[in-house]
């Protein structure tokens, strides 16, 4: 059994995963804006990959608890769509921070 820490939790492509990942009898740390449910092996955090502060919570709490990470899946993202001049730059600057820093 692996440890496996994945991003974008609640997102259909973050269940589909989650839910493969359970049924090869991995644990699951999730991590969302938005809260899922625990269950057996499958435990979720609510932290937003964009702020710093939240990510070291969450592996300060992680520390503490003693759990390890072996593997990392980044599925969070979101996308703006449509024509780039036409997009605001805090718009362009969202999509930058969960995309390529997150």
């Amino acid at each position: 059994m692996k440890n496996i820490l994945l991003t974008g939790i609640k997102g259909q492509l973050g269940q589909a995963i989650k839910f493969e990942l359970l049924r090869q009898n991995h644990r699951v740390l999730g991590l969302d804006l938005k809260k899922d449910k625990n269950f057996k092996n499958n435990y979720n955090y609510v932290v937003d990959i964009t702020k710093e502060n939240d990510v070291k919570k969450f592996f300060k709490k992680l520390n503490k608890e003693k759990i390890t990470i072996d593997i990392v899946i980044n599925n969070a993202g979101i996308g703006a769509y449509g024509n780039i001049k036409y997009r605001k730059e805090k718009e362009i600057i969202d999509v930058m921070n969960v995309n390529l820093l997150g």
